[in-house]
């Protein structure tokens, strides 16, 4: 499968998300504002962890469909 996302693992820190490497590049920056009210720092981590899990995330839905299509009715 080709992805179109940055590769590697990447981290969370604060509201932003970078690649896990010495020379972090960011990906993306969270907004800690919706419709006029700050988001909690907590809402903000959770969501940048979420954020930052994605690639492992949609390798393992990967790998779920590619055994869930191996598997036939006698499985």
């Amino acid at each position: 499968m080709k992805t179109k996302h940055t590769p590697g693992k990447w981290k969370a820190q604060g509201e932003f998300i970078g690649t896990d490497e010495e020379d972090s590049q960011t990906i993306a920056y969270l907004s800690c504002h919706r419709n006029n009210t700050r988001r909690t720092d907590l809402e903000t981590n959770a969501n940048a962890k979420l954020i930052a899990n994605a690639p492992d995330l949609l390798k393992i839905l990967v790998d779920l469909l590619a055994k869930i299509g191996d598997m036939s009715v006698d499985d």
